[in-house]
């Protein structure tokens, strides 16, 4: 492919996620996978041109001066800014290429030469974090004068994690089974059981990760997992597992003995968890949709968990590394509508504890709002449970220093390197 038909196919990939509002690594997969004329190269450059977009949304409207997203407009902008090229060259490929992009109009050819001479301009500060406006006081709220720091780290691309199947293999062995398939990596800072990969190979041809000895998983969702404490023998449930990477991990830590219950509402979700556990060996698991008979079944298993955890649906701030696109797709109207639903969860999953049991609440959010907030308002409601400190449990279970102040943990890229979680674990009393 030449490089207008390149930029024509990152214009149509970005005009798909527009009308579709949806993960923009699932629009790509369907688009190539309709395209298989499109060699690995130019996917590479293609993807680089949407994400490059996705990740400077904010920036690129900013200059462009336009009301509403314009994939055309935002695509050419990139180029501009990336590659130094002119609207002039930009034209060139529209003219000279059969499969690339309409011809500029005269307005167009405007635009983009406004863009040329705004490129050194100073960017508002919630433009520049590519934060949208209204979230811009919560960060500043919370954050303070860390807020841009925080943000930035959010703007850059994530790192590759994985975490040692302890069930097919151990840490060394897998360590040198990935040496082998030339694959560098190095221990991470919090996880005993993480390695951070550099670059981003194609895990889909490593022996390690095919044979089921290694899992992707962010070192922070690693933390979320091992703090949870489940042991051989207990009673677990991941109460809103998805594709069960926490499960996965927490099957590991209870070596298989024990009882473990994926469940969720999202029962396609699921059925990529079952394929996951077969492929890892774990065998005490079941899976439960969380159906229209949800609450006959909270009554039937009533105080029988050891464990609970709650990795709550969210608004996703904290995983913008990974799903850049998500920070446009959300608003005020969906954190309202995210905070009831963790209320409703956290009460939901509160009946499963038995007593001296732990109830686990996560999210892969930076905001207060569906964070401490959340926890303090089930807390003043209900007496039964009591804060337990997480360092507590952080000592036992990775007993490195506590990374984190209070009863509670939060992590975030610029502080810790990892995705932004939120843990506290909460105790049934006697």
């Amino acid at each position: 492919m030449r490089q207008g038909a390149r930029l024509q196919a990152s214009i149509e990939i970005i005009e798909l996620f527009l009308q579709n509002l949806r993960p923009v690594s699932g629009l790509t997969k369907t688009y190539f996978r309709s395209r298989r004329y499109i060699g690995s190269k130019d996917r590479i450059s293609i993807l680089s041109g949407v994400w490059g977009v996705i990740r400077n949304w904010s920036r690129l409207q900013y200059c462009l001066a336009i009301q509403s997203p314009d994939p055309r407009l935002m695509v050419f902008a990139l180029e501009i800014f990336n590659n130094h090229i002119d609207s002039e060259e930009i034209q060139n490929f529209c003219e000279k290429e059969p499969y690339g992009p309409e011809r500029l109009s005269s307005s167009e050819l405007s635009v983009l030469k406004r863009v040329q001479e705004r490129q050194e301009i100073k960017l508002p500060d919630h433009i520049d974090a590519e934060c949208p406006e209204w979230l811009w006081p919560y960060f500043i709220d919370f954050y303070g004068d860390y807020a841009q720091k925080e943000l930035s780290a959010l703007k850059r691309q994530a790192s590759v994690d994985l975490r040692v199947n302890t069930l097919r293999t151990d840490y060394e062995s897998a360590s040198s089974f990935l040496a082998e398939d030339g694959l560098i990596c190095r221990p991470m800072k919090f996880s005993h059981l993480g390695l951070r990969l550099e670059g981003r190979p194609n895990l889909e041809k490593c022996k390690a990760y095919k044979q089921g000895w290694v899992e992707v998983q962010d070192e922070g969702s690693q933390i979320v997992s091992l703090l949870v404490d489940a042991k051989p023998g207990h009673s677990v449930i991941d109460y809103c597992a998805g594709a069960g990477g926490k499960s996965l991990a927490m099957a590991s830590t209870m070596n298989c003995h024990g009882r473990i219950v994926v469940a969720d509402k999202d029962k396609k979700r699921l059925s990529k968890a079952e394929r996951r556990f077969l492929r890892s060996g774990v065998t005490s698991s079941k899976i439960l949709v969380l159906g229209p008979n949800k609450k006959r079944w909270l009554n039937q298993n009533r105080m029988l968990f050891d464990r609970v955890l709650v990795d709550a649906p969210c608004t996703g701030t904290g995983v913008w590394r990974r799903h850049p696109e998500s920070r446009w797709t959300i608003n005020q109207d969906s954190l309202s509508v995210r905070m009831a639903e963790q209320d409703s969860l956290l009460l939901e999953a509160s009946y499963l504890v038995k007593t001296g049991g732990h109830l686990v609440y996560a999210t892969c959010s930076l905001l207060p709002q569906e964070n401490e907030e959340r926890v303090k308002l089930f807390l003043g409601k209900s007496n039964g449970f009591e804060l337990l400190p997480v360092c507590q449990i952080w000592e036992s279970v990775i007993g490195t220093p506590f990374p984190g102040h209070g009863d509670f943990l939060r992590l975030s890229p610029y502080s810790h390197g990892t995705d932004g979680f939120f843990v506290a674990i909460l105790k049934r009393k006697n």
